[in-house]
């Protein structure tokens, strides 16, 4: 398994001595078993603000569960994950909920909307669970949707829309969580996506990450 930095117009490093929006050091992940297994062996890495980090290997490699460490999914077993400075190894499961909800935005390959609501319903529902005040989530939803060119499909439910249009109306809500602050996590082949390949996918985060919003100015995507 190996990680690539990919071209961000706001990657600049760190920001007046601010730390890493993720760092780990030394992080074993174990499972046991008849033989115990380690998914990843001793991984150190950090992410700055306004990186674009590919993590790419074979299968087996250990490419999701690292990304479900850095989604305070997983825990290492061994090593430290400090999410922007707070070292996570004390967090309770509850505390690391909490933080996923509002740090941090998982995209996916596969579309994740609920059936019976709308995709302006559905962005507006992932922002409920990341803190966005009420009154702040039905715009920001219609901007995330603006921002993947889904809004005349706002009040359509899920079943009435074509795959790349449900993959769109997943992202902008991806997007709008993702938005509050850290950033988001891709499965697998991002130019599998509705964007025009990987690059110009992850590319469309930078206008919601950038452009205001009451977003972390320069957050990162893994």
């Amino acid at each position: 398994m190996t990680t690539e930095r990919l071209p961000s117009a706001a990657s600049a490093g760190p920001v007046g001595g601010a730390a890493p929006l993720a760092r780990l050091e030394g992080v074993t992940p174990s499972f046991p078993g008849p033989a115990m297994v380690l998914a990843l062996r001793d991984v150190d890495m950090v992410v700055q603000r306004g990186d674009y980090v590919s993590i790419m290997g074979p299968s087996g490699s250990g490419k999701s569960t690292l990304l479900n460490v850095l989604g305070l999914l997983d825990r290492p077993t061994v090593g430290r994950y400090e999410l922007d400075g707070l070292d996570t190894a004390p967090l309770r499961d509850r505390d690391r909920t909490r933080l996923r909800g509002r740090r941090l935005g998982f995209v996916f390959q596969t579309f994740h909307l609920l059936p019976r609501r709308t995709v302006l319903e559905n962005v507006v529902l992932g922002m409920a669970y990341s803190g966005v005040p009420r009154g702040e989530r039905r715009a920001r939803a219609w901007e995330a949707l603006a921002r993947v060119s889904m809004t005349h499909r706002a009040g359509f439910f899920p079943t009435t829309l074509s795959g790349g249009e449900r993959q769109r109306g997943d992202s902008a809500g991806g997007r709008g969580r993702a938005g509050v602050a850290f950033g988001g996590r891709a499965e697998r082949e991002l130019g599998r996506r509705d964007f025009g390949g990987g690059v110009g996918f992850a590319g469309g985060f930078e206008p919601v990450w950038f452009g205001g919003g009451g977003c972390d100015p320069r957050p990162g995507f893994v």
